[in-house]
């Protein structure tokens, strides 16, 4: 994340060359040869000279062109005005609150966020580099990105079941935060607002809770880094048996609204479920970061498809792929003492499967391996061997628990000789396949007596 010093400038940097472009627009010629050049030199004024698609260029008219013109540089510079709000309040938001402050100028919705977001990375990388004045080498090494503006990607992730937490009141800069969150059972959409009519006066906070709505929490930046005092749905005093992360949100439709699900009796009724839909984002892991931090025994399982990609986002889960794990790798390669503060940030999540080798022979719905699945096979292993390697380090057992380092080889070894049989039975199998269903795979790990 960027300063604030880097922020402001480059917002007053991008003013001051759009309102000179402004004022001292360059003639037909200079304008001609300037849309040739590099962006660093068109993009703070340059409004909108984006080449635009053929068949557009017959239909629309020179009062369309400039319009649309108008209308992306209105979006950029709203945009701007986000941001500068957010450093002077010290708050961070995603694309979707930006989008609903202002539905009717991002016509295109999130998209047009999105895109707005970086072309107003462009003009700050053009009109404020940075770097260090007194080394003029390193001026444009770094970039202006999404995440050093304070802006994170939507939400997407999906929390339900036996657990409530805290959230600390907003500010009116970021109240779309209560904007509402969609799960669709069986055919039926519905609705629910994230955040609940239940708040604390004396500290300041907003509870979340699970129990409340059939549609669950939808989890952005705001609940993954504010979230906090986290409990059983029950209030203080209360705790989940298990907290059972989910790849698809099929799969959680299965385990929460299935007839008679949370009445099976303890300790599934007192699960909670997080759904990531696909590759967990980074909401997500930090909302799980921060849930184990304050609840360090609370077991954590990954519930995913039998192939590569299922692994893979167990492994996200993890620690050992997304953004942060990627700079922790890069820090440990620069140095060699690191790994032990490296294995210290994985999560102690238990992999229960699915698993196509422990299909009975008999049974159907294994699939060949494609080969991306390959690709992404021989890149997973290859990070899980490394993580191995790293786990025997001395210095390890001074920053982890030894059960949380047992937990995180027994997920790594699992996994790997999962991948292993994969390769060389060149087979995979989803979730689905397993006779019983994921609710009986999930209720087996859950037996009394057994080790979760």
């Amino acid at each position: 994340m960027l300063g604030d010093d880097e922020i402001i400038g480059a917002a007053e940097a991008v003013v001051h060359a759009y309102l000179v472009g402004l004022l001292h627009r360059p003639d037909a010629a200079v304008t001609e040869a300037s849309s040739q050049t590099h962006h660093r030199h068109s993009a703070p004024c340059g409004m909108g000279r984006q080449k635009m698609p053929q068949f557009c260029e017959t239909k629309c008219t020179f009062t369309e062109k400039k319009m649309n013109a108008l209308r992306r540089t209105a979006r950029v510079l709203y945009v701007l005005s986000c941001v500068v709000d957010m450093v002077h309040q010290g708050l961070t938001c995603t694309e979707r609150d930006v989008y609903y402050q202002n539905t009717s100028l991002f016509r295109n919705g999130q998209r047009d966020v999105h895109t707005s977001i970086e072309n107003l990375c462009r003009w700050m990388d053009s009109t404020h580099p940075l770097g260090n004045a007194d080394d003029p080498e390193s001026i444009g090494r770094r970039r202006y990105t999404r995440e050093g503006l304070r802006i994170a990607a939507s939400g997407k992730s999906i929390l339900i079941g036996y657990i409530s937490f805290d959230i600390p009141k907003l500010s009116p800069v970021l109240s779309s935060l209560s904007q509402t969150t969609q799960m669709t059972v069986g055919n039926v959409s519905q609705t629910q607002f994230c955040f609940e009519k239940t708040s604390n006066h004396l500290t300041g906070t907003v509870e979340m809770n699970g129990m409340r709505h059939s549609s669950g929490i939808l989890v952005n930046m705001a609940v993954g880094m504010r979230g906090c005092h986290f409990r059983g749905a029950e209030g203080v005093g209360s705790l989940p048996s298990a907290v059972i992360l989910v790849e698809k949100e099929s799969t959680l439709r299965t385990l929460v609204v299935a007839e008679g699900v949370l009445g099976l009796g303890a300790p599934l009724n007192r699960c909670s479920f997080l759904c990531s839909k696909g590759y967990p984002c980074r909401a997500s892991r930090t909302l799980l970061h921060k849930l184990h931090r304050e609840l360090p025994q609370l077991p954590i399982l990954v519930l995913v498809d039998g192939d590569p990609h299922g692994m893979r986002i167990a492994l996200t889960f993890l620690g050992l792929f997304g953004g942060g794990a990627s700079t922790r790798r890069r820090k440990q390669k620069k140095r060699p003492f690191a790994s032990a503060e490296f294995i210290s940030t994985l999560l102690p999540a238990r992999w229960i499967g699915v698993r196509p080798s422990a299909l009975p022979h008999q049974a159907t719905g294994r699939a060949p391996l494609t080969l991306l699945d390959r690709q992404v096979l021989s890149q997973m292993m290859a990070r899980v061997v490394e993580a191995l390697s790293l786990l025997e380090d001395e210095m390890v057992d001074a920053t982890c628990s030894g059960e949380e380092i047992n937990i995180i080889r027994g997920t790594l070894n699992d996994i790997l000789r999962e991948a292993e049989w994969m390769k060389e039975k060149s087979l995979k199998c989803a979730l689905q396949a397993w006779p019983d269903g994921p609710l009986h795979l999930l209720m087996d790990s859950l037996e009394p007596g057994r080790p979760v």
